[in-house]
């Protein structure tokens, strides 16, 4: 029983030195002054981490569009040295677009549109049509390989090799090579 008593003149005594312990008149809280400063550096630092998250978030996807050009790069590279390697010298035919070729045109010596005759009656039509690049293979099946951002596709007939010029566009990023694969057969 005594310590019950003790324990509670202990709460008695705390309880009053706690009250007793600011100055008459001084209140407990924060002034408004206090919340509005803290309010403000809430939003400085907030702000800067959105700022710091856009900046990594734009990185990121301007980095995936350079990748996706490296990609769709390194997809013509194999497709066109496979097909113009395997492909009978002397048997090809360039015209200046698609719409030529099925106008069945007469064969320049540079343009957009790239048949490739195989031995047989196998060919293969490889072409720019708007910003895609398209592939009609041996069974006549058509292709979009890569949608949407060719600028420029342009074949060049040398005589022992195509010569390949292109870009590609995406978002801000332009990817311009020249490429020159031989045929197979040549001299």
């Amino acid at each position: 029983m005594n310590s019950f008593w003790q324990r509670k003149n202990c709460i008695k005594f705390l309880s009053k030195t706690l009250k007793n312990s600011s100055a008459p008149g001084q209140s407990h809280g924060f002034t408004m002054v206090e919340l509005i400063v803290a309010l403000i550096m809430g939003i400085i630092l907030l702000s800067s981490i959105s700022i710091i998250v856009g900046s990594a978030y734009d990185f990121y996807f301007d980095g995936r569009k350079k990748i996706q050009l490296q990609q769709d790069l390194s997809l013509i590279e194999q497709l066109l040295s496979r097909k113009i390697k395997a492909s009978l010298k002397g048997d090809q035919e360039i015209f200046t677009n698609y719409a030529a070729y099925q106008a069945s045109q007469s064969a320049q010596t540079s343009g957009s549109c790239l048949k490739l005759l195989f031995s047989g009656p196998d060919s293969v039509i490889i072409y720019k049509d708007d910003s895609d690049f398209k592939v009609i293979d041996e069974n006549g099946i058509t292709q979009n390989l890569i949608q949407g951002t060719v600028d420029q596709l342009n074949f060049v007939d040398q005589t022992s090799f195509i010569q390949t010029e292109y870009s590609f566009v995406q978002g801000g990023w332009v990817l311009t090579d020249t490429l020159n694969h031989a045929f197979r057969n040549s001299d």
